[in-house]
């Protein structure tokens, strides 16, 4: 806490990656389905039923993450799966997922996403099967 102001400096883009793509903290690698998200915003984004007070929490998620990657010490959070500060954005992020597969693409008809309801659930088994606060031992908790 004594970098900074009160433990917060700037935004890093190495620690942003790391809690994006990362094995231990990645968002993308613990909830890999939240990579369509985007996607599904830019469909909201560009329909014109919608008001676009509708899309009045599209910052939130963008604010923690830059948010959390300027903790200087604790932006990893601890013993948890992902990304811990994170986690507050990701019912969020669900908003643009849930757009975009009810948006009907031809990826989405020909069956390609059948797989991934069993990845996410063997994600979810693996880390409470186990434990659900690894150490810092583990460089890829879900993986050993």
């Amino acid at each position: 806490m004594k970098h900074g102001y009160m433990g917060l400096t700037y935004p890093r883009i190495d620690v942003m990656f790391k809690l994006l793509f990362g094995c231990r903290r990645g968002l993308f690698f613990a909830a890999p389905l939240l990579v369509s998200a985007p996607f599904g915003v830019r469909i909201l984004w560009k329909d014109k039923n919608i008001p676009l007070v509708m899309l009045a929490w599209l910052p939130r998620p963008l604010q923690l993450l830059f948010f959390v990657q300027c903790i200087v010490s604790v932006w990893a959070g601890g013993w948890s799966y992902g990304p811990r500060y994170m986690a507050a954005g990701v019912p969020l992020l669900c908003v643009g997922f849930g757009a975009f597969m009810d948006s009907g693409s031809a990826f989405l008809e020909q069956d390609r996403c059948s797989l991934w309801p069993p990845v996410g659930g063997l994600i979810c088994a693996n880390g409470v099967s186990t434990t659900p606060q690894p150490p810092d031992q583990f460089h890829c908790p879900l993986m050993e």
